[in-house]
């Protein structure tokens, strides 16, 4: 598969989980895998890529918005965005 394929697979599956998430709610954040997504959807963070607007668990997010913060060739916290973006390096 090439990139662009890749990454509309990407994107349609986590339209998919958009609408699961405002249809019923499950524990498991898209991002990292982990049961910390709090019952109310909007206590959530939404995430910060334009393409697939999901919410995550509170670390995520506060991954994401560091990442946000730090020039490109630095990267801090986890290494799971991979999981939303598709890059098997780990950058986001």
């Amino acid at each position: 598969m090439g990139g662009r394929k890749i990454e509309k697979y990407l994107v349609d599956i986590f339209d998919r989980v958009r609408v699961e998430q405002k249809e019923k709610f499950s524990p498991i954040c898209p991002r990292c895998g982990s049961f910390n997504m709090r019952s109310i959807l909007v206590r959530n963070c939404l995430t910060r890529d334009n393409r697939i607007k999901v919410y995550i668990c509170v670390s995520c997010g506060i991954d994401e918005a560091a990442r946000d913060m730090k020039p490109d060739n630095q990267r801090c916290g986890n290494q799971n965005s991979a999981r939303l973006t598709g890059n098997s390096d780990g950058n986001a």
